[in-house]
């Protein structure tokens, strides 16, 4: 059995970085961590380096995730279930690593729906940041709290009107049901082929 210790990061393209920075951090109420090494912004909401990593492109969609092991040992047990059961898989370099803030990784393809996946671990001698939340507490919390009670009462009001939602179709209200095609490489490409219609 493979242990994880948790769901550690995910990572989006968006088409308005800027704008996508704003939403993470105003409204949705998480702490900026700076840039990553492809020139990503990222964010978090615990004593992690980062959860949720923006990258700019053409398209919205998924990039990729990451699953935190719960040790180093799992790396091999991981190793010889996806290789018991024919799915390819890479082992990140030991660059991209370093660049990325992991101690170890390895990149797969879920066959299913082209999504990356990577699995991580984090250098030993990494401390925990405590983590400063965003929110209504804060000032820049309550400078965006009209802001988003305007949100949410135009999300809701949307979804609960059936003509709204109809002419949003394939959207549920400001909510894109993504569309999920198969990668072209599954192992090669870092980046999945999850895209939106709308943003």
């Amino acid at each position: 059995m493979i242990r994880y210790k948790k769901l550690g990061y995910v990572e989006l393209t968006v088409t308005d970085l800027d704008r996508s920075v704003a939403f993470y951090r105003d409204i949705v109420g998480l702490e900026p961590a700076g840039r990553g090494p492809e020139g990503e912004c990222r964010l978090r909401c615990s004593e992690d380096p980062y959860a949720i990593a923006l990258h700019r492109a053409d398209q919205p969609g998924f990039k990729r995730g990451g699953w935190m092991l719960e040790d180093e040992g799992q790396f091999a047990v991981l190793h010889k279930r996806l290789r018991d059961n024919g799915v390819p898989y890479e082992e990140i370099t030991a660059t991209e690593c370093q660049a990325r803030g992991f101690g170890r990784g390895t990149r797969m393809v879920e066959p299913n729906t082209g999504v990356t996946m990577e699995f991580y671990r984090l250098p030993a001698e990494v401390k925990a940041k405590p983590f400063v939340p965003t929110g209504s507490g804060t000032s820049c919390g309550r400078r965006h709290a009209t802001r988003r009670r305007s949100l949410f009462l135009a999300m809701y009001s949307t979804s609960q009107s059936p003509t709204a939602s109809a002419k949003a179709s394939p959207s549920f209200g400001p909510f894109p049901i993504p569309i999920i095609t198969a990668s072209a490489s599954p192992v090669a490409r870092a980046t999945s082929s999850i895209t939106s219609t709308s943003w």
